[in-house]
């Protein structure tokens, strides 16, 4: 783990302060998918005893952000191919439904407050700032969920969400046209705007068609490697 990515905390609400620290490294791709977390390290990091770590990490397991191996320690999450494609099914569903009651119940302050994060998505893009369009990406999800007005939608997609998020922008989003990125989220916010929920729900089919992509492609890179490796070692064995 990077040395001195944390830094010391105020006393009152240590715990939810180093849980929102470490869940926005992961989410933004710092803490990067399957790295260890030593309890140890963070507890010095944030200056604090390891109580309120051990805290912030219970949370984070339960948030599916990090998991614990027994003997071997924590762990940021990792997914297989076939562990994001099941989730993107899931999040076809129930982020269409949520982009869906966006376009019937957002309010014209929230749909204003959906383009100023696009204003900054396209700042972030325009100047290849991965980190900080990732961290604008995530707002911008919140915020939309919000405009369900279904606490229980926004905790299903947050618990679903957040934690494909950070193996996204470690493995994915340094590949995409980050331009075109952002404008594929201003559409959705076109078709809330106008209160088209069928268009809202296509936008975001989209997305994840774009990120099922991106994993084939790794797929197939993999495949290749391993195929070249293969032959190498055949070659030298002759």
């Amino acid at each position: 783990m990077p040395k001195a990515m944390f830094q010391a905390v105020p006393k009152p609400l240590i715990s939810d302060h180093i849980t929102h620290e470490i869940e926005k490294a992961i989410v933004k791709g710092v803490l990067k998918p399957g790295q260890k977390l030593s309890l140890e390290e963070l507890a010095s990091q944030f200056q604090v005893s390891q109580i309120p770590v051990r805290e912030a990490l219970n949370r984070l397991a339960a948030m599916g952000l990090i998991v614990r191996k027994p003997n071997q320690g924590t762990f940021v999450v990792e997914f297989s191919p076939e562990e994001l494609k099941a989730i993107l099914e899931v999040r076809d569903r129930l982020e269409g439904l949520a982009v869906r009651l966006a376009a019937l119940r957002a309010t014209p302050d929230e749909i204003k407050a959906l383009r100023k994060l696009i204003a900054q998505m396209e700042k972030a893009a325009s100047s290849e700032n991965t980190i900080q369009l990732s961290e604008v990406d995530i707002i911008f999800h919140r915020t939309l969920w919000a405009c369900t007005r279904n606490p229980f939608l926004e905790k299903s997609l947050a618990s679903l969400i957040l934690p494909m998020f950070g193996f996204n922008m470690a493995t994915h989003l340094p590949q995409v046209d980050l331009s075109s990125y952002t404008r594929k989220h201003e559409r959705i916010v076109d078709a809330i705007a106008k209160g088209d929920a069928e268009a809202a729900e296509k936008q975001i089919v989209v997305l994840s068609d774009d990120t099922r992509k991106l994993i084939a492609e790794g797929q197939n890179d993999v495949s290749a490697k391993s195929k070249t490796a293969a032959r190498k070692k055949q070659s030298r064995r002759g």
